[in-house]
């Protein structure tokens, strides 16, 4: 049988199965309430947004219905997708978010970032994990070959999550949720799926499954034993003798007819090995909750890993617990901080986060300071989302941390990051980094500049006294995005769950997603800032990561008031280019300039600089993406 038509088959049987809910859960042994845990669940990792329509057709008109895989295979051909090769992709114009990013640690030219790219109207690829490399420092991006497909597998019926570290040995490891459905039976596993790539990311090798489901039947459950869900991983490297073990922290959630367990779990890679031991519990029995793992090394090698818990699903906090010997065993957790959160820890009607609310989490990261000679060398940090601590202090969310400077054994009350914030706004979702030096960069969502509950940037904050002061937060965004429409276009998935700050000892490169053209698309985002010397920090350039365009330096930088400023400019593909500068304040100064670029071709560019002096930003807009160049005019 064609291969698109059975992968459409069982996506209309996996979906009509969860939209079908009040019959088939008649014929469960679970309980209603497991039976709603579960359709929860599934609902967030597969999506088909006409089930009805396309059941119909695949009844009564089959041809038709393999005519436009077909036609579908034929386009993703014509761009590129299906061999590998170097593509513009920002052209599908289709949401991608919940993405994870990692830094060759030998050389920093090379970056790698997995995303989730969904198309709930596809019949044929609702979800597919594009991975996106640079090998000159983001001055262009290229598409990996893996789509998805390896030996072993069924049907990829959805997933997420996407992790990725880098070896000391310019290995990549990459990790991800995937159902696999079995063509033949149509039952299913879910499980932690392992690849790796050793050529920066072109290209990948799968390596196995851990912790995989028992197989189940999709339209009963029966066999299922267990979901696990958000991994997150770390590496090694120490000097001491578990150099290179990678480690993954998830939960499994374990159930039975009437009750769920979670499980906290991490798995080691060791050095010698590509494959995941079998993995070790670190939330002892006494816990009634435990989700969000986080996990890193210290210096010294020892694992750190944190979650959110709950002994009696009243009382919630954030846990530490490390380990001495290589991931064997773990310390019993001991608790950094309480945490309030609404729609997890409390119910309270008045509370709302557009665009976020239905996939709220508390989003827990730990990170270590590798820093020497400091005083907050070896510092622990660990910061999360809430809007209070032992009781709700409002309901606009913040970012909160704690540290500890006894590897754990006592914590810090908890601070707020930005308590300066303005009321009625929210921040939350941060992603931590810390330089070789021990300066700290933090990164969030940020909702003060738009004054209401829906106009969002992302900002950057770091310090450079162990967590004592920050600077202000640095808007990166180059314009806000409207999150009452960003998951309109991936069935209300909006931005994910994942966003990740890369660091050097000079700059900082954070890595999100927005959706700044507020029709429902989003797409992924990299702004490169170097730091200072007077410690803050300043965005040079910023960019769309599927425009796949090589851009030359922008000289005269600085430039005379009225004077030329030019570059050079390679695209993949013709393209309606409009250039527009923008002032500090994100507001566009006079009308752009339109122009028509040839399509592999290096073409020169140039415009006039603004005529007052000031730092500006020169924009590039096609419909391949957008560039953002910082030039300062004199």
């Amino acid at each position: 049988m064609n291969t698109f038509y059975r992968l459409a088959i069982s996506f209309i049987i996996f979906e009509f199965f969860l939209i079908s809910f009040p019959v088939w859960g008649q014929q469960r042994a679970f309980s209603p309430e497991i039976d709603q845990f579960i359709e929860k669940k599934l609902h967030h990792l597969i999506r088909v947004e006409d089930v009805d329509g396309f059941l119909e057709m695949a009844k009564n008109n089959p041809e038709r219905l393999m005519e436009m895989q077909a036609e579908e295979q034929s386009r993703r051909l014509a761009l590129g997708e299906a061999q590998g090769r170097e593509v513009v992709v920002s052209d599908i114009n289709l949401p991608e978010s919940e993405l994870h990013a990692v830094m060759n640690p030998q050389d920093s030219n090379h970056i790698v970032i997995g995303v989730m790219r969904q198309d709930p109207s596809s019949f044929t690829a609702p979800l597919t994990t594009p991975i996106y490399y640079t090998r000159d420092f983001g001055q262009s991006w290229e598409m990996s070959s893996f789509r998805g497909e390896f030996p072993g597998l069924g049907l990829w019926a959805g997933g997420g999550d996407p992790v990725l570290v880098y070896d000391s040995k310019g290995v990549i490891h990459y990790t991800w949720l995937v159902i696999d459905l079995n063509t033949g039976t149509f039952r299913a596993t879910i499980g932690l799926y392992h690849m790796t790539s050793a050529d920066g990311g072109e290209n990948w090798d799968f390596q196995g499954v851990t912790d995989v489901s028992s197989d189940f039947d999709l339209l009963t459950f029966d066999g299922i034993d267990k979901f696990v869900d958000k991994q997150w991983m770390a590496v090694d490297d120490s000097e001491g003798n578990n150099h290179d073990n990678v480690y993954m922290a998830y939960v499994a959630l374990e159930f039975d007819s009437t009750s769920v367990n979670y499980v906290m779990n991490v798995a080691t890679k060791y050095a010698d090995s590509m494959q995941f031991s079998d993995p070790v519990v670190i939330n002892p029995e006494g816990f009634s909750f435990s989700q969000f793992a986080s996990i890193d090394v210290d210096q010294n090698g020892r694992v750190h890993a944190t979650f959110a818990g709950s002994k009696d699903s009243i009382n919630f906090g954030m846990y530490h617990t490390y380990s001495e010997d290589g991931g064997q065993s773990f310390s019993r957790p001991r608790l950094i901080s309480p945490f309030t959160l609404p729609d997890l820890t409390y119910i309270d009607p008045d509370f709302s986060i557009v665009g976020v609310q239905e996939r709220l989490y508390a989003c827990p990261h730990v990170i270590t300071d590798h820093s020497e000679g400091q005083i907050h060398s070896g510092r622990i940090y660990c910061f999360w989302t809430a809007n209070g601590v032992k009781s709700p202090r409002g309901l606009d969310l913040d970012i909160y941390y704690s540290f500890s400077d006894d590897g754990g054994l006592s914590w810090t009350p908890a601070f707020v990051l930005d308590s300066e914030n303005v009321a009625g706004s929210h921040q939350y979702y941060s992603s931590i980094n810390t330089t070789p030096s021990g300066r700290i960069v933090a990164t969030y969502y940020d909702r003060q500049a738009g004054g209401d509950d829906r106009m969002t940037d992302y900002v950057l904050t770091q310090s450079d006294d162990g967590g004592i002061s920050w600077t202000e937060p640095v808007v990166l965004t180059g314009a806000s995005s409207d999150f009452s429409v960003i998951g309109s276009e991936n069935g209300d998935f909006g931005i994910g769950e994942y966003n990740q700050t890369l660091v050097t000892d000079y700059q900082a490169i954070p890595i999100w997603a927005d959706g700044r053209t507020n029709d429902g698309n989003i797409n992924v985002y990299a702004a490169f800032a170097p730091f200072n010397e007077d410690f803050s920090v300043s965005v040079e350039n910023w960019y769309n990561i599927g425009t796949n365009w090589e851009v030359g330096d922008m000289a005269p930088n600085p430039v005379s008031t009225g004077d030329w400023v030019r570059w050079d400019l390679r695209t993949k593909s013709n393209s309606a280019l409009e250039v527009q500068w923008i002032n500090q304040a994100g507001q566009r100064m006079g009308i752009a300039e339109k122009l028509q670029i040839q399509g592999g071709v290096q073409q020169p560019l140039s415009v006039r600089a603004p005529m007052v002096p000031g730092v500006y930003y020169l924009q590039m807009r096609s419909t391949d993406g957008i560039h953002v160049q910082k030039v300062v005019v004199q």
